[in-house]
């Protein structure tokens, strides 16, 4: 059997595990949903490990684009019970067409009651918080919120999952151009393509995560671009996408330009104009923080931190918590050397490795970093390794979901693989004197 006839069987298999009666046994009970997504984790375990064994493998763009087509298309009958913030988007959307501003209240305000007769109120999560949802991804919110009155909330919801669907081809796109793969496409593309994040937890929950890698990718393109100027404005639309680029920045001021600083935070801050008034970005921020540090159950360490801190500290733990994370952006800042000139190539495994420390520290699951991580692997042949680990965190997520106040058991088991695999690349990189990516 051929190679590529190898790989056309994998990909079978994955689809059929996407279409099996598992996935729609998973509404009845926690055992199914486990047994589901151990197959498809071990569908891409099985996927890792012959790419590393076969790293010549090379496929026509079209047979890559068309298998990656059909698997995204078969998650979008998939039901939205992974990340309900889909609903809050649509919520956001809503409210912008009435010629409200989304940041203004919370959903339980006396000044939207009007509003909470219609269907997608009832599925809110926390309506009691404010929007957590950056001015960049209100835009989408309230451009696809245009469809609501012919397609309602189910075509609503399909929508979004075409929009991530697209998101994710410009990733897979953004991905060749920084391999310089055109004609030719390495099959290591698969390992972003045919991941069950990706599939099943942004292209099946129809999120706007994909934007967020697509700006780091846009970031690290430009940089060696013969446009260079254009980088600082994808870093400004990043920072308003992820919590990257804002840790990130320190290396933006000490290892680029100043100037480059100014533009990324102009760029920012122009997003902000449509929505601005005097408790808008109070509103945002505390909506962030709500977002961020109050999860109602998640499998990450900063879950088990934000956890003890709530109960030896009530009240404070938002103080001790964001103590942390500055105390991490300050130790990034101390750690930068400034010098002329810059690889984009250079930055992938430390912002990989800032990435995954990022994502153990948050107590709320961030599907968009997780993404970014695996994108980063697969520009780097020596982390690609971690892919296939990364992919299988949403195993203890799902856990996490269901057991509720339990959660602390999958939140501990995530945290021991990813510091354990953190623990291993450090060693590694320190032995081999470099964190310089291996692109191939």
């Amino acid at each position: 059997m051929s190679s590529e006839s190898k790989l056309q069987l994998l990909l079978l298999s994955i689809g059929a595990v996407l279409v099996s009666p598992l996935y729609y046994l998973g509404d009845g009970g926690l055992f199914s949903e486990i047994v589901f997504y151990l197959l498809l984790s071990a569908g891409t375990i099985l996927l890792g490990v012959y790419l590393t064994k076969n790293p010549d493998i090379a496929l026509s763009p079209s047979y890559v684009f068309g298998s990656t087509i059909l698997l995204y298309l078969v998650t979008i009958p998939h039901g939205i019970f992974i990340d309900t913030e889909l609903y809050r988007h649509i919520w956001d959307g809503l409210i912008q067409n009435e010629g409200e501003n989304p940041y203004a209240y919370t959903p339980l305000s006396e000044a939207w009651f009007g509003m909470r007769g219609h269907e997608v109120f009832q599925h809110l999560k926390e309506p009691r918080f404010y929007s957590a949802s950056a001015p960049v991804e209100m835009v989408f919110h309230r451009f696809l919120a245009w469809l609501e009155p012919v397609a309602g909330l189910n075509g609503l919801i399909i929508a979004y999952k075409l929009f991530a669907i697209l998101s994710g081809l410009g990733v897979i796109w953004l991905l060749l151009k920084l391999l310089g793969s055109d004609d030719v496409i390495p099959s290591h593309v698969l390992l972003f393509a045919w991941n069950p994040v990706i599939l099943l937890m942004i292209a099946g929950q129809g999120t706007l995560d994909n934007l967020a890698v697509l700006s780091v990718l846009g970031i690290i393109y430009f940089m060696d671009h013969e446009q260079q100027e254009i980088m600082p404005m994808f870093w400004g639309i990043s920072m308003h996408l992820t919590l990257l680029t804002w840790i990130l920045l320190p290396w933006l001021i000490y290892r680029v330009r100043w100037s480059y600083m100014l533009i990324a935070l102009g760029t920012w801050a122009v997003w902000w104009l449509p929505f601005f008034s005097s408790d808008v970005l109070l509103n945002y921020f505390n909506g962030l923080i709500a977002y961020h540090l109050y999860p109602a159950s998640s499998a990450t360490f900063g879950y088990l931190l934000i956890e003890l801190f709530s109960h030896l500290y009530s009240g404070s733990e938002q103080w001790i918590y964001a103590t942390l994370v500055i105390g991490f952006a300050a130790y990034i800042i101390l750690r930068g050397r400034p010098y002329s000139g810059y690889d984009s190539y250079q930055i992938i495994t430390p912002v990989f490795l800032i990435a995954i420390l990022l994502w153990v520290v948050l107590p709320n699951f961030s599907t968009g970093l997780l993404a970014t991580c695996i994108a980063l692997g697969v520009l780097d042949t020596r982390l690609r390794f971690y892919i296939p680990i990364l992919s299988v965190m949403i195993v203890p997520q799902i856990i996490a979901l269901r057991l509720d106040e339990w959660a602390w058991i999958p939140a501990l088991i995530n945290s021991f693989i990813l510091v354990s695999a953190g623990f291993y690349l450090y060693i590694t990189r320190k032995q081999n004197g470099s964190l310089a990516a291996d692109v191939r």
